[in-house]
């Protein structure tokens, strides 16, 4: 028997306005018996990672890349886990995660023939601070600065990076400025 785990990185699920949410996910076999999973299967073109806000239609996180190789499988041994992170904030979609409100996401990892299933996390994003904020939102939520984030940054996305940069020198003290 296989355990779907989905977190946020932080004990209080409360984001900051522009902050990227990141997921963490943990497969463990909490069954008697090995199991074989693909290596890969916690990547986010692996998943399926659906995300909701509250009065708003719920929306599948389709991740920018794909991966096209060959699958790798590994025996996953009782009591032993595969752990992951997902961006959870953006996607080929656009910003699924940005708005301020409450979300609800849950996550399914496909095993063979087997989907298995998270309980579902809320998370709440809170509103900008100031004009100033919402003013450079206009610029992070566009494609370029969310494929940046999501992989782990780019030396060929000169727009992306010109925002990024910025937003580390107006708000030094948020944690987008982290990412």
């Amino acid at each position: 028997t296989l355990q779907l785990e989905v977190r946020v990185n932080r004990e209080q699920p409360r984001y900051e306005f522009m902050e990227p949410v990141w997921l963490e996910l943990k497969l463990k076999n909490v069954g008697d018996q090995p199991r074989l999973v693909d290596a890969d299967v916690l990547d986010a073109d692996s998943l399926t990672v659906i995300l909701k806000k509250q009065g708003k239609e719920a929306r599948q996180l389709v991740p920018f890349r794909q991966k096209c190789t060959q699958p790798v499988t590994k025996a996953l041994m009782p009591g032993e886990s595969l752990y992951g992170t997902v961006l959870a904030s953006a996607g080929l979609n656009g910003w699924d995660v940005a708005e301020p409100g409450t979300y609800t996401i849950q996550a399914a990892a496909h095993v063979g023939d087997e989907d298995v299933v998270s309980l579902p996390i809320d998370l709440r994003i809170a509103p900008p601070i100031s004009r100033d904020e919402e003013y450079v939102a206009g610029d992070l939520f566009v494609q370029g600065p969310a494929r940046a984030l999501a992989l782990g940054g780019t030396r060929f996305l000169d727009d992306a990076n010109d925002v990024l940069q910025e937003i580390v020198e107006r708000f030094p003290e948020r944690r987008i400025s982290l990412h």
